[in-house]
């Protein structure tokens, strides 16, 4: 990690001088900084190489913070964007967001998140995973899908997915709209382009690959929550839990660490890969 919090090796402490190159800045959290892999297995590293091979001149930002919400990932890719003067700004949304985000407000002149973004890299943020906290006696009985998702069912983060939706989750999503929307007015002020990048939790994956249907839960209902609000907005919205899900029934391979619930390499990959053929048409733009 560099002297200003981003998990970058190719990337110095200055801006980039190339003029050349299209500036891609990546904001997120825990799974966009890379937590439990190694920095050549992250997909925003992966990413940046795939341009590399490609013959594309990218330069990939990585200013993920682990426990970000989207409100303080928003005010971030703000801060920044002056000194890096992205052309593309890419967002990555997961469903734990919906319930960790609150209103960005103005006190005393200062725009501010939950957890007072102004302390953005030294601080991080403050989601956590009351799932991954679990006995011995329930880790042991997560090595099965179906007792994984048994026991998330068992979770308040059943919540995120409960059909039709709680009223809570709808305030929680308009919530987060105005938040996304903050950042697609900013950027498109800025000449920048603008995509989200949504990643599923292991639990939607698991439970959209067994094709098994629960009366009151719906895997796909986050992003199905926004398709229309993107679409209104042109935003682009990127949806990876279909991709991961078709992967998991196709290779059998793990995709998620179970006990912390991040993407593991081979999960790295996969979204790299969703990540690349998204932002490829947009880079062009920009090379031609």
């Amino acid at each position: 990690m560099d002297e200003r919090g981003f998990r970058n090796a190719s990337l110095d402490s200055r801006p980039s001088s190339e003029a050349s190159a299209t500036k891609v800045l990546l904001v997120g959290d825990s799974f966009v900084f890379g937590a439990a892999n190694h920095f050549d297995d992250i997909w925003p590293e992966l990413l940046a190489n795939r341009f590399k091979q490609e013959g594309l001149d990218v330069e990939v930002i990585n200013a993920g913070v682990p426990g970000f919400d989207t409100s303080q990932q928003v005010l971030y890719l703000e801060r920044l964007f002056e000194t890096y003067q992205p052309d593309i700004v890419l967002l990555t949304f997961l469903p734990n967001d919906l319930f960790a985000n609150r209103p960005i407000q103005n006190v005393d002149g200062q725009d501010q998140a939950r957890g007072d973004a102004r302390a953005v890299v030294q601080t991080g943020g403050s989601k956590k995973s009351s799932f991954q906290s679990v006995t011995l006696l329930k880790r042991m009985m997560m090595g099965t899908d179906a007792a994984y998702r048994r026991l998330y069912l068992m979770t308040p983060r059943k919540a995120f997915f409960e059909n039709p939706p709680s009223e809570k989750m709808e305030t929680k999503a308009d919530t987060t709209k105005d938040i996304l929307m903050r950042a697609k007015q900013f950027t498109s002020q800025h000449g920048a382009d603008f995509v989200v990048l949504s990643v599923p939790q292991l639990f939607q994956v698991l439970q959209k690959a067994s094709g098994e249907v629960v009366p009151d839960v719906n895997p796909d209902l986050p992003d199905q929550m926004f398709e229309e609000f993107s679409s209104e907005n042109e935003i682009d919205w990127i949806a990876t839990l279909p991709v991961l899900a078709q992967n998991y029934v196709e290779n059998k391979a793990e995709l998620y660490y179970r006990f912390d619930g991040h993407l593991n390499a081979e999960g790295n990959r996969v979204v790299a890969d969703i990540a690349y053929d998204a932002l490829e048409p947009l880079v062009s733009n920009y090379s031609n």
